[in-house]
């Protein structure tokens, strides 16, 4: 029987619904440590969505505490080839609503762990409307750390059954956003990765329309995307990719990356970096 573990809900439950949120700080901090073991279940660290027409202006949420935000340490974590295991920490979604003068600040660190047909999402933000109503997001900062350190990712025979993504943003169904800013730093760390996608910083526009994006890191240099001490065996890896596709219309978009390969193996593997693709 699958489970889910859900962590920092008070977000995901004061905005879901045709409500109305206005000024509103959160501050909080998930950890699952101390040698747990997780077989076929969902975990969700500092969850954020924003749904079913609500409206949300001048919200602040920062999940980085002491050291790190969301944190999954010293544990081991499996899924089924049925039934893939998830592991999401800091995503954002907002959908057929609008969001003005929202920050979100997440550090997102997995690390000591063994998993198996796993999942894994860190700082992901998707804006979409399934309705083609306006979605709009004006004056929004989105910024993530995320990091897989000393990690064992292997999807076993199904190469299709693994996925790393860490700062995928998808904007799509008719979103409108409007001065967007990113920040992220994206690491897998002395990790061996097995027949697994590896996805980080990636954008992609499809069926929106997007004015005044820049992406950028914290110091206001470039975005950095870095394997380092790592290997991989099959797979991909893909570092700041941009997809714009199906009729999106994209003006202003600035962006800036660093994509980092470093005292790592790559066997039977697609590496690409700085790809870009309009069609």
């Amino acid at each position: 029987m699958q489970k889910t573990i859900l962590l920092s809900l008070i977000v995901t439950s004061l905005v879901t619904g045709a409500n109305t949120v206005d000024s509103l700080t959160i501050d909080q901090k998930s950890e699952i440590t101390s040698s747990s073991t997780i077989d076929n279940a969902t975990i969700h660290q500092g969850k954020t969505e924003i749904l079913g027409a609500s409206d949300v202006d001048d919200v602040t949420i920062k999940q980085n505490g002491t050291n790190n935000g969301n944190l999954i340490e010293n544990s081991d974590i499996s899924g089924s080839y049925t039934n893939n295991f998830s592991v999401l920490q800091g995503t954002v979604k907002v959908e057929n609503s609008s969001a003005t003068h929202l920050k979100l600040q997440s550090e997102n660190r997995i690390k000591n762990i063994e998993l198996v047909n796993s999942v894994i999402e860190q700082g992901s933000f998707t804006i979409t409307d399934s309705n083609a109503t306006d979605t709009s997001t004006d004056d929004l900062d989105f910024e993530s750390v995320n990091i897989v350190e000393r990690a064992s990712v292997n999807a076993g025979v199904d190469v299709n059954a693994t996925e790393i993504k860490q700062a995928v943003t998808l904007l799509s169904s008719g979103a409108i956003t409007d001065n967007l800013q990113l920040e992220y730093l994206n690491k897998v760390v002395d990790s061996s990765v097995e027949n697994t996608q590896v996805h980080q910083g990636i954008l992609k526009v499809d069926s929106a329309e997007l004015d005044t994006l820049l992406v950028k890191d914290t110091d206001g240099q470039s975005n950095k995307n870095t394997l380092n001490a790592s290997t991989i065996e099959g797979g991909s890896l893909l570092q700041s990719s941009i997809y714009i596709y199906n009729n999106a219309i994209v003006q202003n978009l600035t962006t800036k990356s660093t994509n980092l390969v470093e005292a790592s193996t790559s066997t039977n593997s697609i590496v690409s970096q700085s790809e870009t693709t309009i069609h």
